[in-house]
């Protein structure tokens, strides 16, 4: 059985935390609307899953600010299936070493990855604390396993300690993350990835 990555990404507007789409536009379909694995850029492309924006989101977000349209829900970023990145990251499925030892999903996580991270009802396996969501508690996802996260300014010094060893995709998002500190002028502070795995 196979592992995956659900990875988000999210950044600090006004003192608490969104979600972040990730960049570039859905993956090239066939005719018949399915994905075009072919496709040169397909594996490499952090949107494939996202869905295009409805004409109902697009019209909610007509003459906002840049910095004050955020996605409605949490959408996954595609990291793909890389067990060395998925040890360093989290000391999964890979050889590691991890450059942070997991912490679980962050206290304050946005409300879109509440929805991804949790659910209403008591799991088989009870991961993490539960927390209190508009009116009920939430377990985390019995399908979602070691949790954790990095903020930019963390995943800096982990990239500068481990040199040349590190992961191309884990480069990769740290230099995504380094381009949203600079699209919406935060620190490293205020934006941070969060991820959890299933098998």
């Amino acid at each position: 059985m196979g592992c995956d990555i659900h990875l988000y990404v999210e950044r600090l507007h006004k003192g608490r935390w969104v979600p972040v789409n990730p960049p570039g536009g859905a993956s090239p379909r066939k005719a018949d609307g399915s994905p075009d694995y072919s496709a040169e850029d397909y594996w490499d492309n952090w949107a494939r899953w996202l869905e295009p924006e409805s004409e109902v989101e697009q019209l909610a977000n007509t003459g906002k600010e840049f910095e004050d349209i955020t996605p409605s829900a949490g959408n996954a970023w595609a990291f793909g299936r890389d067990y060395r990145a998925f040890g360093q990251l989290a000391g999964v499925r890979g050889p590691g070493p991890i450059f942070l030892e997991r912490r679980g999903l962050p206290d304050d996580i946005s409300p879109q990855l509440i929805e991804v991270f949790y659910c209403d009802t008591e799991g088989r396996w009870r991961e993490g604390k539960p927390i209190e969501y508009q009116g009920s508690t939430r377990w985390g996802d019995p399908d979602m396993h070691s949790n954790h996260w990095y903020d930019l300014l963390e995943l800096r010094s982990a990239l500068h300690e481990r040199g040349s060893g590190v992961e191309g995709r884990i480069r990769q998002l740290k230099v995504e993350m380094e381009k949203i500190a600079a699209a919406y002028q935060i620190g490293p502070l205020d934006v941070r990835t969060v991820f959890g795995f299933d098998n």
